[in-house]
């Protein structure tokens, strides 16, 4: 937009190259994110985001002590909490990407079935012919 223009040519290069990167970083999130039904761990985010663009989340660059300080300052992309003693983050949906989260949501979640044993035969019964 505009604003964000006239904001950027009254920074120095270095904020300029920050507010890019920050941009970029968190149009690149959000999809990754949110195509997790529940969330996913720092680690997997880091590993999956990496993945996919080739290097880690930078959240030293964009000037954060960690990871889950630099998510916690973009609540826009997602939402951070402590699940099952682990950090869990999830995806914020826009309009663009409402459609994509309802999608996922309505998706089955895996159950670990346990193989059942014994019980039947190991082939196929054949029919007696008449």
């Amino acid at each position: 937009s505009l604003l964000q223009e006239i904001k950027l040519s009254k920074m120095d290069s270095s904020s300029q190259a920050r507010v890019k990167l920050l941009e970029r970083v968190k149009k690149n999130l959000r999809p990754t994110l949110i195509s997790q039904k529940g969330g996913v761990s720092l680690d997997r985010l880091n590993r999956d985001y990496s993945e996919l663009m080739g290097e880690g989340i930078p959240f030293r660059q964009l000037q954060f002590q960690s990871m889950e300080t630099f998510l916690r300052s973009i609540p826009d992309i997602c939402s951070v909490e402590w699940r099952k003693g682990e950090v869990m983050v999830s995806g914020v949906a826009d309009e663009n990407t409402e459609h994509i989260v309802k999608m996922v949501r309505l998706q089955k979640t895996k159950s670990r079935a346990r193989k059942k044993r014994g019980g039947g035969p190991s082939r196929p019964l054949q029919r007696q012919p008449l």
